[in-house]
């Protein structure tokens, strides 16, 4: 079998981002189809269109539990789940163990001072890990633990997405410089520059989305990651996410901190096709029709329609993710499972939208990978009381 590295993909049918004749009204259609399915989640947003939706797994419907918990020091950033492999970025390092019982499989941590792990992901038995105010990007031996290579830019990466076409690493700084690296050797492809701190990158069709703490997404293309358009945004980017096509002209969904969220038609220059008052912490959730949002609320806007269907609940903030036909986000010590159909109702007025409630200890921090039939998420602890992880079935 083919590894995700030889496998290559055109740019699908209609314009350079897809249109809305690559979704077939008839058959199951998921962001991503068209690539290899993985039911791991081997980056923070499961793939590289930035989706946090994983069609491979499920997860309890009603009557979740706990299958593991650990005492870990503070969470850094969100985790990422790869061949039975949960790897868990915190405060003192990167702490791998395994996901069926928690057991350490090895730890990748400084001698001399703690790590604080900025960004993590996974790409054919290798892990790549920057962390914060360092210029290092090092890739680490998914099976051992041992350093496999190391780079030095000019500054701190952050905000990794694999892009499975080519493949390439992308990944931006926080003086909004935006590299292609080849993942095998970390040697560099291109860089371009973009105006701030890069917040977000996602792939689409073959190009690639950048958000920014300047409150910008750019478009990217080509073999020299060459600038097609910018689009600006009243606040920093919290959440970039993208589809393989498009409905309506919604190819791809932008979050402001605090503010609206957006749907642009990435083939007219990023073009607002509709915004709504509602805002995500770290991610969005694109499925086949809808786009879920989690700050403060979790919220369901069908981008085929522009429309708000449903918000309930009270949330903390931590980026959201799915399986199944459940959406998954944090509240005040506790993780929550909704039903992406909203339960019963009609418009906004809904009634058992609520799967089930899962109390943890602390607060959720980042954001959740689903994988292997759990749900694995980190919390930050208070009052004397320590941070965990925890994989929930």
């Amino acid at each position: 079998m083919p590894t995700r590295r030889q496998l290559l993909a055109g740019l699908g049918c209609g314009g350079i981002f897809g249109v809305a004749g690559c979704l077939s009204e008839e058959t199951e259609f998921y962001p991503g189809d068209e690539e290899e399915r993985t039911k791991w989640w081997p980056q923070s947003q499961y793939d590289g269109y930035g989706t946090c939706f994983n069609p491979e797994t499920r997860v309890s419907a009603d009557s979740p539990s706990v299958r593991w918990e650990l005492e870990i020091s503070s969470p850094s950033a969100r985790p990422i789940v790869v061949d039975r492999v949960a790897l868990l970025p915190t405060m003192k390092g990167v702490r791998a163990v395994s996901t069926v019982d928690g057991s350490e499989q090895w730890m990748a941590r400084e001698q001399d001072s703690v790590m604080w792990p900025r960004s993590v992901a996974a790409h054919d038995g290798l892990v790549f890990i920057s962390r914060s105010e360092a210029p290092e990007l090092v890739a680490i031996d998914l099976q051992t633990g041992k350093r496999t290579w190391e780079r030095t830019f000019e500054r701190s990466p952050t905000a990794f997405t694999i892009d499975q076409l080519i493949p390439q690493l992308l990944f931006g700084d926080d003086r909004g410089t935006v590299y292609s690296v080849d993942p095998d050797t970390g040697e560099t492809n291109w860089k371009q520059s973009v105006f701030g701190p890069v917040s977000k990158i996602v792939t689409k069709n073959g190009f690639h989305l950048v958000g920014t703490g300047g409150g910008a997404v750019y478009a990217l293309f080509g073999e020299e990651g060459d600038g097609l358009w910018r689009r600006r945004f009243p606040g920093a980017i919290t959440a970039l996410g993208s589809m393989n096509g498009g409905y309506n002209g919604s190819g791809a969904f932008v979050s402001c901190f605090g503010g609206k969220t957006y749907a642009l038609n990435p083939n007219k220059a990023g073009a607002i096709v509709w915004s709504k008052d509602v805002w995500s912490p770290g991610s969005v959730v694109v499925t086949s029709s809808h786009v879920y949002t989690a700050g403060n609320a979790i919220s369901a806007i069908n981008y085929r329609k522009g429309k708000q269907n449903w918000s309930v609940g009270q949330t903390v903030q931590c980026g959201p993710a799915a399986a199944g036909d459940l959406v998954f986000v944090g509240a005040e010590n506790a993780v929550e499972a909704y039903k992406m159909g909203g339960g019963a109702g009609l418009g906004g007025v809904r009634i058992d939208t609520k799967g089930w409630r899962q109390p943890v200890d602390g607060t959720p921090q980042n954001g959740f990978a689903v994988a292997d039939g759990a749900v694995f998420v980190m919390t930050e602890g208070g009052n004397e009381e320590p941070s965990k992880a925890y994989a929930i079935e």
